[in-house]
């Protein structure tokens, strides 16, 4: 640590969070039409988008549908060739299910354990066990005072994957990796305003997200869903890049037209401080042509300025208006922060100062819900905790967390490294073949780059895409967000001087001249190139790994969709067994707390 920042980035093998573990279109876009969609359908355009957002703009109009959905399973697969999609069609023994959530924290299938396909395994008793089928239908109906605007259906996540469709049209097949898309389904409301949105959804397929569920594959719409209603011209998506020596900002915004004519407009944005400061303001006028999309780029001097940091986590809002003839008919409200984070010779740069790295991993165990909530205030007190332990940076592996995370992490003042689902050039959590990192990666970038916490790119966990991808990975993300650094795999093979900008170092780290120590072989980690390592950072890998025995005296704390791995009855009765009491039981599990 003298000479070389370093971080404690572990993945703790013990009980809790910290667990060791826990076809794309070119913008980001990997939704496709599968094999299973119907024959006749194409499927409808998915663009990028936000579902609960943690912030609004006023101008904006929008109907939630979580709550109560209609479900039901099928295990034989006969919910499609039955035509169950359409909404005249009603599904058979229909119940009642909650959305967003997973099925299995619901109950559904009963008590089972859970199907984990994860290279390292670990299987755990759930409450509901159900792999397979299931099918999801809401029916809504639009409010009067949204007839004539555009409807955009907005589906915030589905896992494993999802076919959906919107009055018995299909829109699209979701086994993307992190992405949350929208789809324009203003021509399929019908004449009375209904809308009947219908999703099959599959846990018994291969996943796209990675290790999203260390424990089990997980089924269910586990994030928000919404209705937006805009005009013809609307923001069509948004974000901010800072600019941390400038004391700047340039506001990203998307405008589409859905009319056959060009259309005149003017774009408007008011920066400001969290409390209310007018920080910036810009405004452009543009064209933009029948059926299209235009990107504007509006930059801002902030005034006053301060930057993101662990410490201190401040946070701007930008308000992007949209004016036509003068009046505003579609707005945009967009959270963001400045930082600058950068490798300056052998050591890591926050800021234009020397910063100390202290991660930890926290790889997707959430025992009441299985899957991510998508709440920001859970995830709020997660990071709180995090916080008090001293932490300032996370490591997710092989996957990429819900956007509530990030939004609370960019609060909180937590640094976030996301990871492409790949062990080595192996897919984590899908079938073998199925690599697409610079689609991911692409998506990754579209999705996320808007909350200032995210700030490491990695391919993966403990291994190496291969060549020359790893360069070409390397390339395209210094391409598409530069601000932010690049390891290649966590724990695997950097190489700082070829596509990599910093490493995963051992304890000992061979210099010219000096005696050398290795753990692993060189051809894994690259450690007889220490040239890559005499001048850049690098981060300790499963540094001080911890773990501690079930303990079943919480086993009322599993009131969700795990059930406790120790019940406190085979425990006493194993004690008994031994001829020891409750009291020697209880004493050697603090002992080893």
């Amino acid at each position: 640590m003298a000479e070389h920042s370093a971080v404690n980035d572990s993945h703790t093998r013990g009980t809790n969070i910290m667990n060791k573990l826990t076809l794309a279109i070119i913008l980001g876009m990997c939704l496709a039409v599968g094999a299973e969609a119907p024959a006749q359908e194409q499927g409808r355009k998915a663009t990028p988008a936000v579902v609960n957002p943690a912030l609004r703009s006023e101008l904006r109009q929008t109907m939630s549908l979580d709550g109560a959905w209609e479900f039901a399973i099928d295990p034989k697969q006969q919910g499609e060739k039955a035509h169950w999609y359409r909404p005249d069609v009603p599904l058979p023994n229909v119940k009642s299910i909650q959305v967003p959530n997973t099925w299995e924290a619901q109950g559904v299938g009963g008590a089972g354990v859970s199907a984990s396909v994860t290279p390292e395994q670990r299987n755990r008793p759930l409450r509901g066990s159900y792999v397979g089928t299931a099918w999801y239908k809401k029916r809504v109906t639009i409010p009067a005072q949204w007839r004539g605007k555009e409807i955009w259906l907005t589906l915030g996540g589905v896992h494993a994957q999802g076919w959906f469709w919107a009055n018995g049209t299909f829109l699209n097949h979701d086994d993307c990796y992190c992405g949350t898309y929208k789809y324009r389904v203003t021509d399929l409301v019908d004449a009375k305003g209904n809308l009947v949105i219908a999703a099959k959804v599959r846990n018994d397929v291969p996943s796209g997200k990675g290790l999203f569920g260390w424990i089990h594959r997980f089924g269910g719409l586990y994030r928000s869903v919404e209705l937006d209603a805009t005009p013809s011209v609307l923001v069509d998506y948004a974000y901010v890049e800072g600019n941390l020596d400038a004391r700047s900002a340039a506001v990203h915004v998307t405008l589409r037209s859905t009319q056959a004519q060009h259309a005149e407009a003017e774009v408007e944005v008011t920066i400001a401080t969290l409390n209310g400061r007018r920080a910036g303001q810009a405004s452009e006028k543009v064209t933009i042509d029948g059926g299209q999309t235009k990107e504007v780029v509006l930059k801002t001097p902030l005034n006053p300025f301060a930057a993101w940091s662990p410490e201190h986590p401040s946070l701007y809002r930008a308000d992007v208006v949209l004016k036509r003839n003068g009046e505003a008919v579609d707005g945009w409200a967009e959270r963001f922060g400045v930082r600058k984070w950068e490798v300056r010779g052998g050591d890591f740069y926050l800021n234009n100062r020397k910063h100390i790295v202290r991660g930890f991993g926290d790889d997707w165990i959430y025992p009441l819900t299985i899957c991510s909530p998508p709440s920001r205030e859970y995830h709020r007190e997660h990071m709180r905790l995090s916080r008090a332990f001293g932490f300032n940076y996370v490591r997710h592996h092989t996957h990429c967390e819900v956007p509530e995370f990030y939004e609370a992490a960019d609060e909180l003042g937590i640094m976030v490294q996301p990871e492409l689902p790949y062990y080595g050039s192996r897919p984590s959590a899908a079938a073998k073949g199925w690599f697409r990192p610079k689609d991911d990666l692409r998506e990754l970038v579209t999705h996320y780059r808007r909350y200032v916490s995210l700030s490491t790119y990695c391919t993966g966990n403990e291994g190496h895409l291969g060549s020359p991808i790893d360069k070409e990975v390397y390339a395209l993300a210094k391409k598409l967000d530069p601000t932010r650094l690049f390891l290649h795999q966590d724990g695997g093979r950097n190489f700082p001087a070829e596509y990599s900008d910093f490493g995963t170092g051992p304890v000992w780290i061979w210099r010219p001249g000096k005696p050398s120590e290795k753990f692993f072989p060189n051809d894994i980690l690259g450690w007889d190139r220490p040239e890559c390592y005499e001048s850049k950072p690098w981060f300790y890998h499963e540094y001080l790994n911890l773990t501690i025995a079930h303990d079943p005296r919480l086993a009322w704390k599993y009131t969700g969709a795990q059930l406790p791995p120790v019940p406190i009855e085979p425990y006493t009765r194993g004690l008994r067994e031994a001829g020891l009491s409750i009291q020697w039981g209880n004493a050697l599990l603090d002992s080893g707390r």
